[in-house]
């Protein structure tokens, strides 16, 4: 119901405050208190959310930074090892070729070593010929020699076929060192040849050693890689969320300070309407008061003006009652 607001006032039905009106508009007040509440309840919430993805995303980060030392790590050893391969390698390639080198130039002391063998087996013939001859013509000579001058003829003859086997012999002696040197060079050469060999093999060996060392070395590079991509796009993806939950946080914390600013508006806020034309809580109150006064004083008011027009009203009726008493006695008496 309306409160009145007194005689001489221009309240009425419209423009009269209610009590209906007050606890509106405190009920307004609650339900935003209630709301700016809630608000600060979900903020506080999304705060520790953004919180715990913050430290979801630094313990992911940390992750995507061993991946990346671990995938250095990996990549390093594969390029060592590779790098050993390929040296090793190289060392092999050229201790064959120095093996085949060396057995190329034994091959050709070994040539020339037969052909000196040759050579000298040849002037040794020689040497052997011309020393029969030697023998064959001085002993012609001795037996056949009718004079000096014949023997001595003869025995020079036999005597330069002597000198002639003996220069063919130092031939085939010479020819016969030489032979000897080539064979013992070739010889050295295919002794050195096949050291080489050795450590071209030893090499070869150990490049395939790395090689199978650089290739799981290498995958594991590649997974470790691939793991920390990964790592780093869950790594963003939580930094994301984080950002998304500090958002919503945000939100909710201006919605709370809204609520609670609308909350107090509905509570407290005095000369014009919170909404549309709706006032506050204390407002409509005051003015319940106001009213309340008013009809106050309007009761006393009208109890006063009822005093004063009811004596005279008494002292009539009373006058009148004697008038008719005395009347009604004086027809009596008659």
């Amino acid at each position: 119901m309306s409160l009145y607001r007194g005689s001489g006032g221009g309240g009425n039905s419209t423009d009269d405050a209610t009590i209906a009106d007050v606890t509106a508009q405190a009920a307004l007040a609650a339900t935003s208190a209630s709301n700016a509440a809630d608000s600060a309840s979900y903020a506080l919430r999304d705060a520790g959310i953004a919180n715990d993805k913050a430290v979801i995303a630094t313990d992911k980060a940390t992750v995507a930074v061993n991946a990346a030392a671990d995938v250095s790590g990996f990549k390093e050893a594969a390029e060592l090892a590779e790098g050993v391969a390929t040296e090793q390698a190289g060392f092999a390639s050229g201790y064959a070729s120095d093996a085949l080198r060396d057995a190329g130039l034994a091959s050709g002391h070994a040539s020339d070593a037969l052909r000196d063998a040759g050579l000298a087996s040849g002037h040794s013939s020689d040497a052997s010929g011309f020393a029969t001859i030697a023998t064959d013509k001085a002993a012609e000579a001795a037996l056949t020699a009718s004079n000096l001058g014949e023997l001595t003829a003869a025995l020079t003859t036999a005597g330069t076929a002597a000198t002639t086997a003996t220069e063919q012999a130092g031939f085939a002696s010479g020819y016969a060192s030489d032979a000897l040197g080539h064979s013992d060079t070739a010889s050295g050469l295919l002794i050195l040849a096949q050291l080489r060999l050795g450590l071209a093999e030893d090499a070869a060996f150990s490049a395939s050693q790395s090689a199978s060392i650089a290739a799981p070395a290498a995958s594991a590079a590649a997974q470790s890689e691939t793991r920390a991509l990964a790592s780093e796009a869950a790594a963003q993806s939580s930094e994301d969320d984080a950002e998304a939950a500090e958002a919503s946080a945000l939100l909710h914390k201006d919605a709370a300070a809204a609520s609670s600013t609308l909350s107090q508006n509905w509570a407290t806020q005095l000369n014009t309407p919170v909404s549309g034309t709706s006032y506050s809580a204390k407002y409509n109150a005051n003015i319940a008061t106001t009213q309340a006064s008013a009809a106050a004083t309007s009761a006393e008011e009208a109890l006063a003006t009822s005093v004063a027009i009811s004596i005279p009203l008494v002292v009539m009726a009373t006058a009148f009652t004697n008038s008719q008493t005395r009347y009604i006695s004086a027809i009596a008496f008659q």
